[in-house]
């Protein structure tokens, strides 16, 4: 599991706004990570949000970002990033929606306005063979985000993958 978070880099509370750098377009980078591997969840606080504010989403390699929306859309408001599985409450924006890859993941943020927030990733060891997101995303993808949902909307018991089946799951 690999977590990149907006932590205090002097141990206490003023985490807002830390980032991993910026991007060679001057925008923040919220996460980084070579694959392969899945985005398990995000999150992030931030109010009175505006269309100025992007999320841009990178999978494998591409200079090009798969997704480029306002930041709030992967949080309820665009497909496949729906209630229950992505949705806000109480200020915070949070997404349970996976986001598999095969070589390389990355998440930016205009930086408008500071934001609190993490993603977390679980990494695959090498070699393992992962089908990547897409959008529109296969139809296979949206079948097993459907089975995640219903367990999200009633859940009997705790979510619990195994390691061993967690390729599955993407």
């Amino acid at each position: 599991i690999v977590h990149f978070s907006s932590y205090a880099r002097n141990g206490g509370n003023s985490d807002l706004g830390s980032y991993y750098g910026a991007d060679a377009f001057g925008r923040q980078i919220l996460c980084d990570v070579q694959g392969p591997g899945v985005v398990t969840d995000m999150w992030w606080t931030q109010a009175n949000q505006t269309s100025a504010w992007r999320w841009r989403l990178y999978v494998d390699n591409n200079t090009t970002a798969l997704i480029d929306t306002p930041l709030v859309y992967p949080f309820g408001e665009m497909s496949p990033f729906l209630p229950p599985v992505a949705d806000s409450s109480s200020g915070g924006y949070y997404s349970y929606a996976p986001i598999p890859f095969q070589n390389s993941l990355r998440i930016t943020y205009n930086d408008a306005w500071d934001i609190y927030f993490h993603v977390t990733v679980m990494k695959f060891p090498p070699g393992t063979v992962i089908p990547s997101f897409t959008m529109p995303p296969s139809a296979d993808y949206l079948v097993k985000l459907d089975s995640l949902a219903d367990r999200l909307d009633a859940p009997a018991t705790p979510i619990y993958v195994p390691f061993e089946s967690a390729r599955d799951c993407t």
